[in-house]
Parts: structure tokens; sequence; C-alpha cells
């Protein structure tokens, strides 16, 4: 389990985790009173997910599934 910085930003994270749209496929615990979060990876994650609002700076890792094509318009705008 991996400690965040404080509380805000342990609120931040796991309201990030909770709201996705994604399939969790490994970690995603949590425990506010230490506040720790299991590394977490997160896949079938859109553009739109609520993962992908912000810059996350914990240990959640979402996958987007794309082509090279896709991913550099993405990038792109």
């Amino acid at each position: 389990m991996v400690r965040i910085v404080n509380e805000r930003n342990f609120d931040r994270l796991t309201d990030y985790l909770e709201r996705s749209k994604g399939d969790k496929v490994y970690g995603g615990e949590y425990n506010k009173e230490t506040l720790q979060i299991r590394p977490t990876i997160v896949t079938n994650v859109t553009m739109e997910d609520s993962l992908m609002e912000d810059e996350l700076f914990g240990p959640i890792c979402p996958v987007i599934k794309a082509n090279y094509r896709e991913a550099i318009q993405s990038i792109a705008k």
C-alpha cells in the first residue's frame, strides 16, 4: 500500500477511482484511516473517464486501448 501525502489528495484520488467507468483489474483497495491506496491498474478507460480529468500523482494506472493513429490524435488535441 502507498501512503498518500494528505487527506485532500487521498479524497481526490479515491473519488477519481470510484467514479471511473473502467475495470479495476489489480488493486483498488484503500484505507482512509492510514491514507493508503493499493497500487491499482484500471483497464478499458476512455479519454472521458474520471481518471483522465487531471494528473493523478498517485498509485493508479489507467490503461487506454488505442492504435497509433488514435494515440497521436488524442495527444495533438
